[in-house]
């Protein structure tokens, strides 16, 4: 366990080596500040004061697509620039197995998305509460109105994620493995609608995604239960996992 943490410590250094996690972060601190300063020239000009509740929310929601796209990229990067830069054949003199090696880059992609959001989630809440009206609302809307949310729809990113990382491995290519995630995560709204009504559909992935349906006690598909979303959601995460961990085991390396 202490050499896989060390091949996760090891990951993390290589995003922020290349600049990849600081650039973004502070992309987003600019995304806040103008968010700020927009709603406080609307203050300004008459409009009515927001919410700290509010403002965190909407933000919160709107930097959570950027760290969805970013992800994607994260997960793909973190294999291809393996392949690319020649680094590849390194990694794997190590002492630790490629499955082990693989999974250190997966964990290391989970932590830095779930690290990137808790961050953004406090600093934009901590600047809200101080620069707006804190008296609507306080720690349980913010839970109700954005963690809670948050949490009911990762399993949305994490398995695009999964995607990328895949196809990642499966095609070695950066440009291919990013396409493939952000297209299949577009036209998965659309694809639902012309499949929703087969009885087919409540085993495919899609319906599975968003577990909020089932905090509001409205299930998406009507007879489904959660136990059922989490176990199809389980076996399309697994099925990919063990994809790229075949791939990569079997693969030749040059």
């Amino acid at each position: 366990m202490s050499y896989f943490t060390a091949l996760v410590r090891n990951e993390w250094m290589k995003i922020t080596s290349k600049r990849q996690l600081p650039y973004y972060l502070i992309f987003l601190l600019i995304v806040l500040a103008a968010a700020i300063g927009l709603q406080l020239w609307f203050q300004s000009e008459g409009s009515s004061e927001v919410g700290s509740v509010g403002f965190t929310s909407v933000i919160f929601e709107i930097t959570s697509v950027f760290t969805g796209i970013f992800s994607i990229v994260i997960a793909s990067q973190i294999i291809t620039d393996e392949f690319k830069d020649g680094t590849i054949k390194q990694l794997l003199i190590r002492p630790a197995s490629r499955t082990t090696i693989l999974m250190s880059k997966l964990v290391t992609i989970i932590l830095v998305v779930l690290f990137v959001n808790f961050a953004m989630l406090i600093v934009t809440a901590l600047a809200a509460f101080i620069l707006f009206d804190s008296s609507v609302g306080g720690i349980n809307l913010l839970w109700e109105g954005t963690i809670l949310p948050f949490f009911l729809t990762l399993p949305n990113e994490l398995f695009y994620i999964f995607v990328a990382f895949t196809a990642a491995v499966l095609t070695r290519s950066l440009g291919l493995s990013i396409s493939i995630a952000v297209i299949l995560n577009s036209l998965a709204g659309m694809l639902s609608m012309f499949i929703d009504e087969k009885p087919w559909y409540k085993y495919t992935v899609f319906p599975h995604l968003d577990w909020s349906p089932y905090y509001k006690g409205e299930p998406p598909i009507e007879g489904v239960t959660f136990g059922f979303s989490f176990g199809i959601y389980a076996l399309y995460m697994l099925a990919l996992l063990l994809v790229s961990i075949l791939v990569f085991k079997k693969r030749d390396i040059q």
